[in-house]
């Protein structure tokens, strides 16, 4: 589990439309990767949470270990921006708005979410006053003694324009895009020890953060390069080979506290041919690992659980990967309850967003090319 993942707000556009049908689904159990039901019971099951939402369409793009989320809904046309961040956790029922946290004599309007911490902080846009850039923010929630506090972040930078923030760690350290008045976009890392931008990581290319853990490491894709990349603070930015062998996977797509990294590999036979493509995990001083599925493993927790999609019979299914099973399931095989049952048959289309150390898995779809639905699976007791 990660901070926040913003290959999911990239693939917005491209967001697969699904058809929603009714269904004669019996919720029950089934073995890993479908099938009869197994002569064994299965290591984790799951109830099937929808984010109830008044607001239409909404974009869940972050969880932490709280099981909290935040991203963004749509409004409509407005100005500055049509966004607004929204924040759920599962005592509220519905998503609220995360403006209204803010003291009432705040100039803020905060446009998207995109990160969440186990602290509750939350980074994302928005927008102060009359100013119509973009500024990246740092919202701490308040404690009942103190108001909520939004920081502008990036524009402690005399030259600069705009700014956003994609992702926040557990202590605090932000990664920050910031425009400037040269024309170029500008990736920081902002340390909260420090209070300023102490690592820069790119400058005038299309990058987009994929995970960061507490120590600072970072995984992301440079789509200028089509690239995959790893940052550390000690080493810097080391881009990733896409189809030779490497130490690392080739598409890194998430990285934990212990450096562990999900994504995909193309394993290779000893003549050098490539095989497939296949998920993967690397473990620092043990390497890339197979996890036994074609397909690519998109978010990983501090346990080593992995959530992904998986190629079977020309079929992607939405999968988890179990560490203490080594092996993967199908998803719907693990849903045992549901607010809605028909909504279990939406599960394989879904877009992935997060697994978080508890093992709850957020993601989201879009239904019919117009609506959204967001889900929370919640393991459920055996």
């Amino acid at each position: 589990m990660t901070t926040k993942r913003t290959w999911i707000f990239a693939l917005l556009a491209a967001a697969l439309t699904i058809t929603l049908a009714s269904s004669n689904l019996v919720l029950g159990k089934g073995k890993p990767g479908g099938g009869d039901p197994p002569h064994e019971p299965l290591p984790i099951e799951y109830h099937l949470t929808i984010l109830p939402s008044t607001f239409g369409e909404v974009f869940p793009l972050s969880m932490n270990n709280q099981g909290e989320v935040v991203g963004y809904y749509e409004i409509g046309e407005s100005s500055p921006d049509k966004f607004r961040a929204f924040y759920w956790e599962s005592g509220l029922g519905q998503p609220v708005d995360l403006n209204a946290f803010l003291p009432v004599d705040s100039d803020w309007i905060l446009a998207t979410a995109r990160g969440i911490n186990d602290a509750g902080q939350v980074v994302g846009y928005g927008y102060v006053g009359d100013d119509d850039n973009r500024h990246a923010f740092r919202f701490t929630p308040g404690d009942g003694t103190n108001d909520a506090l939004v920081e502008d972040i990036g524009t402690v930078e005399v030259e600069h324009v705009s700014s956003d923030a994609y992702g926040i760690n557990n202590n605090g350290d932000m990664y920050v895009e910031i425009w400037k008045t040269d024309g170029q976009h500008y990736h920081y890392l902002w340390s909260n020890s420090t209070g300023q931008f102490d690592y820069l990581l790119n400058v005038g290319e299309i990058v987009s953060l994929r995970g960061m853990n507490d120590d600072l490491d970072v995984v992301g894709w440079n789509q200028t390069a089509d690239q995959y990349f790893f940052f550390t603070t000690e080493s810097g930015v080391t881009y990733i080979p896409h189809y030779e062998p490497s130490d690392l996977p080739a598409e890194c797509e998430d990285i934990n506290n212990p450096g562990q990294i999900s994504g995909k590999s193309w394993f290779y036979q000893k003549n050098g041919r490539t095989t497939k493509g296949s998920a993967a995990r690397y473990t620092p001083g043990e390497g890339v690992e197979d996890l036994g599925f074609l397909g690519k493993a998109l978010a990983i927790n501090d346990r080593g659980d992995c959530v992904g999609y998986s190629f079977t019979n020309n079929q992607s299914n939405n999968v988890l990967y179990l560490d203490q099973s080594a092996a993967e399931f199908k998803l719907t095989d693990l849903i045992v309850s549901a607010d809605q049952a028909q909504d279990v048959d939406l599960v394989d289309g879904s877009l992935l967003v997060d697994i978080n150390n508890e093992q709850k898995i957020l993601m989201w779809v879009r239904i019919d090319g117009s609506t959204t639905k967001a889900f929370v699976l919640t393991p459920v007791e055996q």
